[in-house]
Parts: C-alpha cells; sequence; structure tokens
C-alpha cells in the first residue's frame, strides 16, 4: 500500500450517528476529509443545517453578554428599577414570616454582562414592578459581598443571575438561573414556569 493510500484512509472518517427517537440515520461512511465530497457537517438533520444552528446558538448566548458589556462601560447607571429592592436578606426574612409574603433573591454582580442587561432593560420595566410589587419582598444580593456569597452557597447558586422566591421560612419555592427576558421573569413571577432552569 502506498504512503498515498495509507494517508487518505487515516483521514476517513467512519462513523455512524443513530438517533433512534428522531429516527434519524446520517452515515458518513464515505466522506473523506479534503476529499471534496460533501462534509458530515453540511447535511441537514430536520431541516435545519447543524452549523446553522451552533452560529445561532451562539449569537443568542452572547448577544445579553455582548448587550452586558456595553452596559458596563457605555452607561455608568442603570434606570431607576421599578422594584424596590431591599439588601438585608436577614429583615427581609423577618418580614415575610409575619406578613406570609415570599421573597424575591436576585443573586447578581456588578461585573455580570447578563446582570446588567437585566438591571438596565428588565427591572425598570413598570409591568416587571407591578408583578412585583405587594406580592414579593425582593431583595437584590450581590455575590461578592461576604454575606450575600454565603447565601449564594446556602441556595446552591452556580452562576449569575440566579432568581429565587423563597418563603418566610427560606425554603425555596421557585428558582431560575440566567438571563431573563420580561416576559419570562413576569411568568415565572406568577409561577407559570420556572424560567431558564427550571422550578422547584
Amino acid at each position: 500500500m502506498s504512503q498515498a493510500e495509507r494517508d487518505r484512509r487515516a483521514a476517513h472518517v467512519g462513523s455512524r450517528i443513530k438517533v433512534a427517537s428522531e429516527g434519524i440515520e446520517m452515515a458518513n461512511d464515505d466522506v473523506c476529509v479534503g476529499g471534496g465530497e460533501k462534509a458530515p457537517w453540511t447535511r441537514r438533520l430536520g431541516g435545519a443545517s447543524v452549523w446553522g444552528v451552533v452560529f445561532l446558538s451562539a449569537v443568542v448566548v452572547s448577544w445579553t453578554m455582548l448587550k452586558g458589556a456595553y452596559y458596563r462601560t457605555a452607561t455608568s447607571e442603570p434606570p431607576a428599577s421599578a422594584v424596590g429592592w431591599r439588601t438585608d436578606f436577614a429583615a427581609a426574612l423577618a418580614e415575610s414570616a409575619s406578613s406570609g409574603a415570599p421573597l424575591l433573591l436576585d443573586f447578581g454582580a456588578a461585573w455580570c454582562p447578563p446582570c446588567r442587561v437585566m438591571e438596565h432593560e428588565v427591572w425598570p420595566d413598570g409591568e416587571v414592578g407591578a408583578a412585583v410589587e405587594g406580592r414579593f419582598i425582593p431583595v437584590r444580593l450581590d455575590v461578592d459581598d461576604p454575606k450575600a456569597g454565603a447565601l449564594a452557597g446556602r441556595y446552591g447558586v452556580e452562576g449569575i443571575p440566579a432568581i429565587f422566591v423563597v418563603d418566610g421560612s427560606g425554603r425555596v419555592l421557585r428558582r431560575a438561573a440566567g438571563f431573563m427576558a420580561k416576559e419570562e421573569v413576569i411568568a415565572f413571577l406568577d409561577g407559570r414556569e420556572g424560567g431558564p432552569a427550571g422550578g422547584e
């Protein structure tokens, strides 16, 4: 066997991908790297190019990060929040225990791009403020603060922003992790869905 033949065989991609639940079978036994034939990543699955889906997903995820970075550098302060945030968790928890109103906890940080986007676009919105007012005791917690950091550990916060609804005893009723648009926040507050990370 010639060196060229060995190189061609070494470059040969011989795998099968089966997704039984979707009834999709994609074989690329006849695809060689650099062979000029149709590459597997250009094949379509369910009408959408795999790389197209990957690209669009990256744009959607990156867009929030880019907007957050813009807000952090281009503007000094976010608009006034429509939510009357508190920062004293212990006092808010005591108020919740006596009033029966649940706490709305927002874990974030000044350096967090998705948190900045929510500060500029979600929390100042009047509809969001109306969904919170009178129903929740809102508490904003900066994870860089040692006390809030300890609370983040207590509630298992792995990424920010993280939003929780907890009762007067501190028990989690609902949680969401990651950026949420206005409509998602309102649905989360209404208990219609758990947000990006699901409810409890």
